[in-house]
């Protein structure tokens, strides 16, 4: 806690006080393989090779030295991805074990949830019927998912435009079911940024 605060305090200084916006949150796609093919989607399945894990470790340890300290997996789908013997879960407590404070993990939810990562980001487009038109039919796949999954922290994130308020309250009710009773905590504005925790149980 007391490394954590000694970064994150002047940090704080100089991105407020000073307007010196020094690096903070590192991403990197391990792979572009991805077991759903969701329209209107342009990272997936481009052919890309996945990253070895002497070019993962490495960007780890290079983002680290560059001031970076929290973290982030995608794809693609990063739970696909595999280096021989090397696995997304390998990749999570490498990073924990360099030193990065959290370690999230976006991933579209139809490969279960069974991670050490921090935090998991979840992809929700909408709600049934929205969600299928994107992303084909699994929104239940993925529900359950969420609802049997024992992580601490999980979270939808998704791209729905809320046109009005009747959009609004059905998302509201929706939404916090997919997690066992839980409640989204923020809204802004008229677009849902999806990007909310579900309280911890």
């Amino acid at each position: 806690m007391w490394d954590r605060l000694r970064f994150y305090v002047p940090f704080a200084w100089r991105f407020v006080v000073l307007r010196h916006p020094d690096p903070l949150i590192y991403g990197i796609a391990l792979t572009d393989r991805c077991n759903l093919r969701c329209r209107g989607c342009q990272v997936s399945n481009a052919d890309r090779p996945d990253l070895t894990w002497e070019q993962l470790v490495d960007a780890m340890q290079n983002a680290w030295s560059r001031g970076f300290r929290e973290l982030y997996f995608s794809g693609g789908e990063p739970m696909l991805w595999r280096d021989g013997e090397h696995t997304l879960e390998h990749a999570i407590l490498e990073a924990k074990r360099i030193g990065f404070f959290h370690v999230h993990v976006y991933t579209n939810g139809t490969l279960g949830l069974d991670t050490s990562a921090d935090l998991v980001w979840v992809s929700m487009d909408g709600l049934p019927g929205t969600f299928e038109k994107r992303r084909g039919d699994h929104f239940k796949q993925v529900e359950r998912a969420v609802r049997q999954g024992q992580r601490p922290r999980s979270a939808p994130k998704g791209r729905h435009h809320l046109r009005h308020r009747q959009q609004h309250s059905r998302w509201h009710r929706a939404v916090p079911a997919v997690g066992d009773g839980n409640e989204v905590s923020r809204y802004r504005g008229n677009v849902l940024l999806s990007h909310t925790l579900l309280r911890a149980r």
